[in-house]
């Protein structure tokens, strides 16, 4: 199991259910979550063999941009 985050612009948790129809289109996703009160409105992706780009186009569809955060 691997997890990415992302920044991202995501404006209000209104769009949830739109991440959710996106972000099922993901291959080997199996969990994810956003905050929506921090101001990198970070997302967290959980899966196994999920490829950031993959994220980064499924989120330009709804018109998010995201950044792939590296964590130590």
């Amino acid at each position: 199991m691997e997890s990415l985050l992302f920044k991202t612009d995501i404006p209000t948790s209104n769009l949830k259910g739109e991440l959710f129809h996106v972000l099922e289109n993901v291959k080997g996703l199996t969990s994810w979550k956003f905050d929506i009160d921090s101001s990198y409105k970070p997302l967290r992706v959980n899966g196994v063999g999920i490829n950031y780009l993959d994220i980064i186009r499924e989120l330009e569809k709804i018109g998010i941009k995201a950044i792939r955060l590296y964590e130590e």
